[in-house]
């Protein structure tokens, strides 16, 4: 049985009458009766009793019909969920992210997702790390998209910019710079500093270097960690200061987040394989892009802004 023969013969048994049904599907009489004899073919008996005044369902008629309505319908909404799920309305996209930007960038593409794509999933991927651990997840196809920060070094790899933020410096709450509103690179001449290894895959460590060398300051780096969490760590611990992007201190709400001058603003990206045709990559793409760049506003409201 073909779901075109048995949308006629539903219509047919709504109708009762041959030209009706003929206009409602858009064929000629002609063919709604081959297509009914098809059916009665293939069932095996008679599904109207055909008179010249009317035409009306047998047993067997009825039969078909409570089986055909609910068949009809569930091919209906298959084709239209597959249709969605081809237009990239709806689906599951795998993101990895790192650390900071699942207490920033998340919430707000969350948000932006649940009211311009309500049946479209996230689901956050155990990726978390530095830009380079998050490109290699995406080569590899273990995730569809990520978010990282920029630089984004492989060809294969295409972005869009999510939003820009500050450098800060984090310290301890009876720390002698957590009064400052604002820290001059300076004001660090000769303080114990905790950060990530110069040789890691972090881009930030080696551009924090580069800037205090060009400013002449001397840091005494006194303790060093593999991810964001551990550095937060060792400043709760007393151990020196760490500079980070200041969504950073969204991990460590008890620390004193300062905003450092002199420093390069980090950019967040949003990026995906270049070789991905998959229109809910694209339809993705296009809905941030039509969203436009986050601004610190769409941040996560529990995430610091300035701290005193």
């Amino acid at each position: 049985m073909e779901i075109r023969d048995l949308d006629t013969f539903v219509v047919l048994a709504a109708e009762g009458n041959f030209g009706k049904a003929a206009n409602r599907v858009h064929i000629s009489t002609a063919q709604v009766s081959q297509r009914i004899k098809k059916l009665e073919q293939s069932v095996g008996g008679r599904l109207f009793y055909r008179t010249t005044r009317e035409v009306r369902l047998t047993e067997l008629g009825r039969e078909l019909l409570n089986g055909a309505r609910p068949l009809l319908e569930a091919h209906t909404k298959l084709t239209q969920r597959m249709q969605d799920r081809a237009d990239g309305q709806i689906g599951t996209i795998r993101l990895a992210l790192n650390i900071s930007a699942t207490y920033t960038v998340l919430p707000s593409l969350l948000r932006i997702v649940a009211e311009r794509r309500p049946d479209l999933n996230i689901r956050v991927v155990n990726a978390q790390g530095f830009t380079s651990i998050l490109e290699a997840a995406l080569l590899e196809s273990r995730v569809d998209m990520i978010v990282a920060r920029a630089p984004l070094a492989h060809p294969q790899i295409e972005s869009i910019p999510l939003f820009r933020e500050p450098m800060a410096v984090i310290v301890p709450p009876a720390h002698r710079l957590s009064n400052k509103e604002l820290v001059e690179p300076t004001d660090l001449d000769g303080e114990a500093l905790v950060s990530f290894p110069l040789d890691s895959a972090s881009a930030i460590a080696p551009a924090v270097d580069q800037v205090l060398r060009q400013e002449g300051i001397n840091v005494r780096r006194r303790a060093e960690a593999d991810e964001t969490t551990g550095l937060l760590g060792l400043v709760s611990a007393g151990l020196g200061v760490t500079i980070a992007p200041r969504s950073v201190s969204a991990l460590a709400p008890d620390l004193k987040c300062i905003p450092l001058s002199g420093m390069p603003i980090t950019e967040m990206l949003l990026a995906w394989h270049k070789d991905n045709q998959d229109e809910l990559i694209s339809s993705t793409v296009r809905l941030i892009k039509e969203t436009g760049t986050l601004s610190q506003s769409e941040m996560n409201p529990h995430a610091p802004r300035n701290s005193k």
